[in-house]
């Protein structure tokens, strides 16, 4: 049968341009309308002019699971249902927050 991927609906920053911020973690590059990260009201990175960039959310775990690597992120996501609620914890503006959501077929 067709497997199906599930996730929350975001365009993850490559690890390079996250390390070259000095994060670990899955920083948010893009969301997609309608997605689950998008309804939560998670924060994608913003390219302000040329050189200034305002950092999205950066993900940091999945319920219990932490999360320093997009492989992470897929691995915890993979292990669960569409439907699902999960907790993101995520950093933004340098505080952690806990973002519930719930997880959806992605193409």
């Amino acid at each position: 049968g067709k497997v199906e991927r599930v996730g929350i609906g975001i365009r993850v920053m490559p690890e390079w341009r996250v390390a070259q911020f000095r994060l670990r973690g899955v920083l948010i590059e893009e969301l997609y309308e309608g997605g689950a990260a998008a309804q939560a009201g998670l924060r994608p990175t913003l390219q302000i002019g040329v050189k200034e960039v305002l950092l999205g959310d950066l993900i940091i775990g999945v319920d219990q699971v932490p999360v320093k690597s997009a492989i992470d992120l897929y691995r915890a996501f993979d292990q669960l249902q569409p439907g699902t609620e999960v907790k993101i914890k995520i950093i933004r503006e340098g505080k952690e927050e806990i973002v519930p959501m719930r997880l959806q077929v992605i193409q």
